[in-house]
């Protein structure tokens, strides 16, 4: 073990940090001399310019990888080595965001009038259609934060076809 390395280490244990971050970390560090072929200590924020690029085009990593490794980097580069972060200089990339699937009114509705009745005199039945009406509610909920959301973007983000199974004669494509 190098003496970076071994100080790293010491810096990440002190922090309490998990031992999927510390292996993460450590990993990180790793590719990045590897990469160069030189020691850490003896890399500059160019490098790390140059590091992020690869590691968005060579390596094709999404942008949580990417700010994973950046993460693992500025660490090194503050907490172990001391040295200055400009964040201006690493900005972290944007992460994409996902939104929900978003129920049209006549789903809503189809969803409404397939849970049935939640006051059925079967314990059973009962049970699966508060089961329904939970998942409804919630699809609602999610459905409504969405729509907010959804005002001031576009709509075609990966879109997909699957279906809610509601009960043996009520199924939903969506």
């Amino acid at each position: 073990m190098t003496h970076l390395r071994k100080a790293m280490l010491e810096e990440l244990q002190r922090r309490n940090l998990s031992q999927i971050t510390i292996r993460i970390y450590l990993r990180a560090v790793e590719e990045f001399a590897q990469y160069f072929k030189m020691s850490p200590d003896r890399l500059r924020p160019e490098h790390i310019r140059q590091y992020q690029a690869h590691l968005f085009t060579d390596r094709k990593l999404d942008a949580i990888s990417v700010a994973q490794q950046l993460s693992a980097l500025r660490f090194f580069f503050l907490k172990t080595l001391k040295r200055p972060w400009m964040v201006e200089d690493m900005p972290f990339p944007k992460r994409s965001i996902r939104l929900p699937q978003v129920l049209s009114q006549e789903e809503v509705e189809r969803l409404i009038q397939c849970a049935g009745s939640p006051l059925a005199s079967d314990l059973a039945t009962e049970r699966r259609s508060s089961t329904r009406l939970v998942v409804i509610e919630w699809r609602l909920h999610r459905s409504a934060r969405a729509n907010g959301r959804l005002q001031n973007q576009q709509r075609g983000h990966g879109s997909h076809a699957s279906s809610v199974s509601l009960s043996a004669d009520c199924e939903m494509e969506r």
